[in-house]
C-alpha cells in the first residue's frame, strides 16, 4: 500500500506527506518474526505496508492470545508511541512483508502541527475500541457462542492470509 493510502496518513496532503517520508524507517519482516515484545520501549508507531501482523498477549503460563491482526495500511503501536511507555503487547509477522516505523518524536510533532493527524488517530482508536467492546459484550452474554464466533473469525483471517501467499 502507498503511504497516502494508509489509515493514519490518508487525511494528509502531499506537503505533509513529503515532510514525514524522510523520517519513516522501512522494516522488512518474514513470517513469525517478532517485531516487538511486550515490555519493549515504545519507540515507534508502525504501519503495515505489505503483509500481515498479529498483536498478541502472552499469558502467565506461556500461551499467546491473539488480540487483533493488521494488514496493509493499518497502524499499530500508536497509543504506546503516544504515551512513551512500553508496549503492553507483542507483535509478530503472520507473513512476509514490510512495515514503516514512525519515530515517537516525529509523531508528536505531526500531532502538534496538524490537527487532522490527531482527528484521524482518534477515529482509528474509536473504531477499534468499539470493536473490542462489541467482542467483550458478546463474551459476557454467552461465552460458548462468542468463543466459536471469535475462532471462526480468526480461521477466516488465517485462510485469507494463506490464500494470498499461494
Amino acid at each position: 500500500v502507498a503511504l497516502e493510502q494508509a489509515e493514519l496518513f490518508r487525511a494528509l496532503g502531499p506537503e505533509a506527506l513529503a515532510r514525514i517520508q524522510p523520517h519513516l524507517r522501512e522494516r522488512a519482516f518474514y513470517r513469525q518474526r517478532i517485531l516487538f515484545r511486550e515490555g519493549d520501549p515504545a519507540a515507534s508507531l508502525w504501519v503495515v505496508r505489505r503483509g500481515a501482523v498479529r498483536i498478541y498477549h502472552m499469558s502467565a503460563d506461556g500461551r499467546p492470545t491473539t488480540l487483533e491482526s493488521h494488514g496493509p495500511g493499518e497502524i499499530f503501536g500508536a497509543l504506546s508511541a503516544l504515551d512513551g511507555e512500553r508496549y503492553p503487547v507483542s507483535a509478530e509477522a503472520l507473513e512476509e512483508g514490510f512495515a514503516w516505523c514512525l519515530p515517537r518524536d516525529v509523531l508528536q510533532r505531526m500531532l502538534d502541527e496538524d490537527p487532522r493527524v490527531g482527528i484521524e488517530m482518534l477515529r482509528i482508536v474509536a473504531s477499534r475500541l468499539r470493536n473490542a467492546h462489541s467482542q467483550l459484550h458478546s463474551f459476557a452474554r454467552d461465552r460458548a457462542p462468542a468463543d466459536h464466533t471469535w475462532m471462526k473469525a480468526v480461521e477466516r483471517y488465517e485462510k485469507a492470509v494463506l490464500c494470498r501467499r499461494t
